[in-house]
Parts: C-alpha cells; sequence; structure tokens
C-alpha cells in the first residue's frame, strides 16, 4: 500500500470524497506538477476507480482539465486513452485495472509509461 492508499484509508469518507474529487482544484491553483503527480500514482486511479461515488469514468474526465504538447501532458492523455478503451471493463470490475493498463499501454516506450507501469506492476491491488 502506497502513501496515498494510506492516507485515504485513514480518512473520513468525506475526507476520502474530497481527496478523489477536488483534482480541478489542482488545475485552478495552478498546481500542474501534483496534479500530474495525482494522475500517475497508480494508488488513485485504483481508489477513484473503486470508489462507489466515482469510479471510470471521473477519471476520465480528471485528464481533461488540462491541455497541451508538452511530454507530462502527452503521458496523461495515453493514459487516459488506455483508461477509455478499458472503461466498459473496469466499469463491471474496478480490480481489472492493471491488468488493462499493462494490456493497452506495454507497446508505449515513452520512459515515463514505462516507469508507470512498472509502478503499477508492483503496487498490490485489493
Amino acid at each position: 500500500m502506497g502513501k496515498f492508499s494510506e492516507k485515504l484509508a485513514s480518512a473520513t469518507p468525506a475526507r476520502q470524497r474530497a481527496m478523489l474529487g477536488n483534482i480541478h482544484t489542482l488545475v485552478e491553483s495552478n498546481q500542474l506538477e501534483k496534479y500530474y503527480k495525482l494522475l500517475t500514482n497508480f494508488d488513485f486511479l485504483v481508489a477513484k476507480v473503486q470508489h462507489p461515488e466515482f469510479g471510470v469514468q471521473a477519471l476520465i474526465e480528471d485528464y481533461d482539465l488540462v491541455e497541451g504538447d508538452n511530454e507530462k501532458v502527452k503521458t496523461l492523455k495515453l493514459i487516459q486513452e488506455a483508461l477509455r478503451l478499458s472503461a466498459h471493463i473496469l466499469e463491471k470490475d474496478g480490480k481489472q485495472l492493471m491488468e488493462q493498463l499493462l494490456v493497452r499501454m506495454q507497446h508505449l516506450v515513452q520512459p515515463e509509461i514505462q516507469e508507470f507501469l512498472l509502478k503499477a506492476k508492483s503496487s498490490k491491488q485489493k
């Protein structure tokens, strides 16, 4: 369990909703590095997909909050596309997240994607 998962597990339900649902505030306050780190944090993705009030569609929409041509935005868009392609499966079984991302992204050569997948593999899903 990573730091994010530990923090989330010890939070009240209201705080959990805020941690998972208020990502737009990072963009609004120009905390783009935190935004990027959160959307490349596998534990965050798992928590959002599996949370009954959010799910995969809400997560996909989180990736729409920024645009641009830099490497970080491109990385986020690749993750978003993999989620979009997997949405029909993840809506039924959020525990398939790691497998879906690996299958859909393992061919990508970008170092940021490979690092993301490595962290996802080493993460222990619930």
